[in-house]
């Protein structure tokens, strides 16, 4: 994903096989010590289900351990919420989200929800009052392709949403615990309906058996955008268009600034450290480089803690200027982040959603980070 030419998001489509995949599993044992569960999905090695994964189908109070909810040997409906990495199984979860182009079916979730980039968006409101007025019964989140289509065309997807759910759950009755249920799809399409938002201009296929796919697929799903975007076959695009230049920068430790500053980026085992370095006026120095920052986390797809060593403000409003430009910074993240205000020290440390391996774990450059605490 391009924004202005700069390079904000990167997939690797190959190594996310498991990525979303359904499974009927059987659970294999209870963690009381980290408040989970092991679920033999059939897979490499048993995935994890933590309490708060639980909840959506047991319906239990928030808090409740994973023993109040699952037993030994329950079958389970599952859903692929990371993939395996480092030798450990998948992360799963009950609340199952089925894809489709404008929505999201998460049928054991009784309410409505925008997808986190249209609910980042200034459309957010009126397109909740939308997604509550179609689907009062609740169950689905509106993605932002949603705003290209009309809302019949979004009650006929929801239906064949519905059908694909009481398939998977006539499959799972007729199954015998572990059993895949709906392995992950096509993963080019995957990416378009993961990535696509009405502000998308232009999509460039390096080959041209992916254009071919592309265009079928937006032929079908999204034939309004083929009038007003661009969609190009390029040989050797991530070459022309600078893609592999900044993928190279992406796995550096030294990222410069545009005032003449750099970032140096540190993951370690258990969180990541960037130093902010500049000469100059130390506000002007912060404020430059909040935006690569935002932009480097999103694209390195670093996730968990992250402490960022700002050139130290003493004035209150200036730290106050800071905090306004990191939270305008990340509202186009589409994860989610938890910030927290400057220390003392000049320390600004935030959480970022993980959502799976990083840029640079999937090219082997950094060690295997530590297992999650649980967290029901």
């Amino acid at each position: 994903m391009l924004e202005s030419g700069r390079l904000i998001e990167v997939d690797v489509a190959d190594q996310d096989s498991e990525r979303h995949g359904i499974y009927w599993g059987r659970v294999r044992a209870i963690a009381h010590a980290i408040d989970g569960a092991f679920v033999d999905c059939g897979l490499d090695a048993d995935a994890f289900l933590s309490a708060r994964d639980a909840r959506a189908l047991s319906g239990a109070r928030r808090g409740a351990s994973i023993n109040e909810q699952v037993s030994e040997g329950q079958a389970l409906l599952v859903q692929v919420k990371r993939p395996a990495q480092h030798g450990k199984g998948p992360r799963v979860g009950t609340d199952v989200a089925l894809s489709g182009i404008g929505l999201i079916h998460r049928p054991r979730i009784g309410r409505v929800e925008l997808a986190p980039e249209l609910a980042k968006s200034e459309h957010a409101k009126r397109q909740y009052a939308r997604a509550a007025a179609l689907f009062p019964t609740g169950g689905f989140s509106l993605r932002p392709a949603a705003m290209h289509v009309s809302d019949e065309e979004l009650q006929t997807e929801a239906e064949s949403l519905r059908q694909r759910w009481a398939a998977l759950e006539s499959r799972a009755g007729a199954a015998t615990p572990p059993a895949a249920l709906d392995p992950p799809g096509d993963p080019l399409l995957a990416l378009l309906q993961r990535h696509f938002s009405p502000d998308l201009e232009r999509i460039v296929c390096a080959d041209r058996p992916a254009l071919i796919k592309a265009r079928g697929w937006l032929e079908q799903a999204l034939p309004r955008w083929l009038e007003q975007g661009e969609l190009e076959h390029l040989p050797g695009a991530f070459d022309a268009m600078g893609v592999s230049e900044q993928l190279a920068e992406a796995l550096g430790r030294e990222v410069a600034l545009s005032n003449g500053g750099f970032l140096i980026i540190e993951p370690t085992a258990a969180l990541t450290a960037i130093d902010v370095n500049g000469a100059g006026r130390p506000l002007d120095i912060d404020l430059a480089a909040v935006p690569e920052i935002a932009r480097q986390l999103r694209l390195r797809g670093i996730g968990g803690i992250v402490v960022i060593d700002f050139v130290d403000l003493d004035a209150r409003s200036d730290r106050a200027r800071l905090g306004a430009a990191l939270r305008a910074a990340f509202a186009e993240d589409p994860a989610d982040i938890q910030l927290y205000p400057m220390s003392p020290l000049g320390l600004v440390e935030l959480s970022r959603q993980r959502t799976g391996p990083s840029l640079a774990e999937r090219q082997g450059r950094v060690r295997p980070e530590p297992e999650e605490p649980s967290d029901g």
